[in-house]
């Protein structure tokens, strides 16, 4: 999924991508003829030469507390100077309270370094302890994730891992995110738009009487003219105008409140 920089003001292109990798030993894997995180990793390097690239979702990866980038990263050991060497900068560790790593784990670990893709679980506010995500008969663990290219980190506000809930899912917590966007909404006032200013009484026989009302002349001609394929600010005006119309001919008015009888003396001694 695309979300284009000029209407959310990023500075690049966001590709968003909900991702599923079957366990290392299922029976689905095994009968697979490539790799899951090599093909997604074929989409990261297309995806990122046109923006920035997120991905969320289960991989079945446990990847404890590995580092996801190169620490203390230079391009001092290079013989010559390369400007298309690109420096890995320092980030906070990455915590995670599932300290098992396995074989998957690894290779998405891999895959990060060689892209410059990193997790957010354990790092950003929201889930600074790398909570688990997944609850089964055989455990707790770390396998899903969310996953952000590095120049996009600054803008993640905020991520969470919310607490177990069955009636969600068979296993997995929920991932939620936000990201920083500075994009504005212009309103434009509808000029031809009614505001109902004053109430109408519901009494007992209101419903018959407003349902006849519809039926009138004057009803029947707005009802015609009511066009589904019309602008939806076009077509909200028109039901008001319906319903008020009809409110006006059958519907009483609240009385306005009495004013106080009571007279005020403003100079009266009080001494």
């Amino acid at each position: 999924m695309k979300f284009d920089k000029s209407y959310f003001n990023f500075n690049h292109d966001l590709y968003l991508c909900l991702a599923y990798d079957p366990p290392a030993q299922s029976i689905y894997t095994k009968n697979l003829s490539t790799d899951i995180l090599q093909l997604l990793e074929k989409d990261i390097l297309h995806f990122k030469s046109k923006g920035d690239v997120l991905l969320c979702g289960d991989f079945n990866a446990r990847c404890g507390n590995l580092l996801d980038f190169v620490s203390s990263d230079s391009t001092d050991h290079l013989p010559i100077s390369n400007d298309n060497y690109p420096v890995d900068f320092n980030l906070n560790v990455r915590n995670s309270r599932d300290t098992t790593v396995d074989t998957r784990g690894k290779e998405l670990i891999e895959l990060c370094l060689g892209n410059q893709i990193r997790l957010l679980n354990g790092r950003t506010l929201g889930d600074s302890l790398g909570k688990y995500t997944c609850y089964n008969h055989m455990g707790t663990s770390v396998v899903d994730y969310l996953l952000a290219s590095d120049s996009l980190m600054q803008n993640i506000l905020y991520f969470n891992v919310s607490t177990f809930n069955p009636t969600l899912s068979d296993c997995h917590c929920k991932l939620s995110w936000k990201i920083l966007s500075h994009h504005f909404l212009d309103i434009i006032p509808q000029p031809n738009s009614k505001v109902m200013g004053s109430k109408f009484k519901w009494q007992e026989n209101s419903p018959q009487a407003f349902q006849s009302a519809l039926q009138d002349k004057d009803s029947k001609n707005l009802i015609s003219h009511f066009d589904t394929s019309s602008d939806i600010n076009e077509l909200a005006v028109k039901l008001n105008e319906i319903l008020l119309t009809a409110s006006k001919k059958c519907l009483r008015r609240p009385s306005p409140p009495k004013k106080s009888s009571r007279k005020i003396y403003t100079n009266k001694k009080f001494f």
